[in-house]
């Protein structure tokens, strides 16, 4: 994960304004798994200076998901939370997201926090939004979706208008055959971005990973 400055967050706002008219992406200043996103989400003609509908899943389908996986959540629920806790200003939301991108578990800001809330509302997420809507907000949870892999979108590389001002970063976390089973993302605002969030939520889930297994194995010792 490579922060972006200043300057480098300037030129890919060029870039992003040029690929809005039509023309070609710059890969040396974008980076190409970005740029590859960005002609995706152009050439299904989704408008990224326009408020995406918020398709939603009924809310027993969640809920059924959320129960089939209560043994993953309960185990990482207390590491999402000391999360949340150890990232300063309140400003960040941090999910698990089932592996197809379905919401299991939030942490987001106090209400006080009126710039935050004013961001979730634009953005009409909900916590049963469908992984259609999730992944559209969050290209890097739809990247880590596909490559099974640590994945960032920071400032400028978003491609809806409405999240630059805002870091995200998705990890996953693997089951005993490598397999992936869960994600987790953390969200917060640009100005706040670092290399910490990225280790705190690795760490977090090889952690989860591990207890996993551990239950399992001595599932089947018994």
């Amino acid at each position: 994960m490579k922060l972006i400055n200043s300057t480098l967050n300037q030129e890919i706002r060029k870039q992003w304004e040029s690929m809005c008219q039509g023309c070609e992406i710059d890969e040396t200043i974008v980076r190409p798994e970005i740029a590859s996103l960005w002609r995706e989400m152009r050439d299904r003609g989704i408008d990224p200076n326009a408020p995406i509908p918020n398709k939603e899943l009924p809310l027993e389908t969640v809920q059924k998901i959320q129960k089939e996986n209560q043994e993953l959540c309960d185990i990482a629920r207390p590491f999402l939370k000391n999360i949340f806790d150890s990232i300063p200003d309140a400003s960040s939301l941090v999910t698990l997201l089932d592996k197809n991108g379905i919401n299991l578990i939030s942490f987001s800001p106090e209400l006080h926090n009126r710039g935050y809330l004013k961001h979730i509302q634009d953005l009409n997420i909900t916590a049963n939004s469908t992984p259609e809507t999730i992944f559209l907000h969050s290209m890097e949870v739809l990247m880590c979706y596909r490559t099974k892999k640590p994945s960032w979108c920071l400032g400028e590389e978003h491609y809806l208008s409405i999240s630059k001002d805002w870091s995200c970063i998705a990890v996953p976390i693997l089951g005993k055959a490598g397999e992936m089973i869960a994600m987790i993302s953390i969200s917060d605002q640009i100005k706040h971005s670092s290399y910490y969030s990225m280790g705190i939520a690795l760490s977090a889930a090889k952690a989860i990973s591990n207890e996993l297994r551990m239950i399992e194995q001595n599932s089947e010792l018994s």
